[in-house]
């Protein structure tokens, strides 16, 4: 799998961390990371709609 240089980067910072956060509500933690993506990328859309 070839990464590019963000994923690279956010790899070693996790392998270089000392210790973890115990999260009790993963559920709640990834739909609010799926919901943040998904705004990221309609923001995007439309600057590339603008831009275009």
């Amino acid at each position: 799998m070839i990464l590019d240089e963000y994923e690279q980067d956010l790899l070693e910072a996790i392998d270089g961390a000392d210790n973890f956060e115990q999260v009790d509500n993963f559920e709640e933690e990834l739909l609010m990371a799926k919901v943040a993506a998904k705004n990221y990328l309609n923001k995007t859309k439309n600057i590339n709609i603008k831009i275009a």
